[in-house]
């Protein structure tokens, strides 16, 4: 990859772990469920799409920062 491109595949990884981890919690959510889990379930359905925007325009900021350090991944390379 050239130039910063492993940057944008990077940055893709990474929103597929928050779009994972909503996904992951739209298929646990069962309103008709009491108890601490469900109700840290049905918080984060809704929280994590208000807050991923501000959460990957952080994390495209990191990748940047550190563009020379992470991988295609978004993991620091090993050295």
């Amino acid at each position: 990859m050239e130039g910063r491109d492993h940057l944008r595949c990077a940055f893709a990884f990474r929103a597929g772990y928050l779009a994972f981890a909503w996904v992951l919690c739209l298929v646990f959510v069962d309103p008709e469920a009491d108890g601490a889990f469900a109700s840290i379930v049905s918080l984060l359905a809704w929280a994590i799409p208000i807050a991923a925007p501000l959460v990957l325009w952080l994390d495209w900021r990191w990748l940047n920062a550190h563009a020379g350090k992470v991988n295609r991944f978004g993991f620091r390379r090993r050295r």
